[in-house]
């Protein structure tokens, strides 16, 4: 999947997939722009701006959510994911893959 879709260091696919309505209506939820993750052909790159923007909105749409409790940018939410084993150890190719575009795993 790297190779296909051109990805540079320090980007990794990641696919997530929702069924259903949940018990209560969350309301909406904070989304990244399409020019971020919407790439035709091959990937573009340069998403500095876009993401420095996502983060300040983000950072402020969980201080809103959490009524000020919380407040934290997306990058670090995402990043904390990485920090700790994951899916019960089923997976040993994440760190390869993690290493291989760049990442250093000191514990993995």
């Amino acid at each position: 999947m790297i190779n296909l879709l051109q990805l540079p260091k320090y980007v990794i696919p990641i696919v997530g997939l929702c069924i259903g309505y949940g018990k209560n209506d969350p309301g909406k939820n904070l989304r990244l722009p399409l020019q971020a993750f919407y790439h035709q052909e091959f990937y573009h790159a340069d998403q500095t701006a876009n993401v420095k923007q996502y983060n300040k909105n983000y950072a402020e749409f969980t201080k809103e959510r959490t009524n000020g409790k919380k407040q934290t940018t997306w990058t670090k939410r995402v990043a904390s994911f990485y920090e700790n084993q994951h899916y019960n150890g089923n997976y040993p190719d994440i760190a390869k893959m993690l290493k291989q575009q760049g990442f250093t795993c000191k514990d993995v």
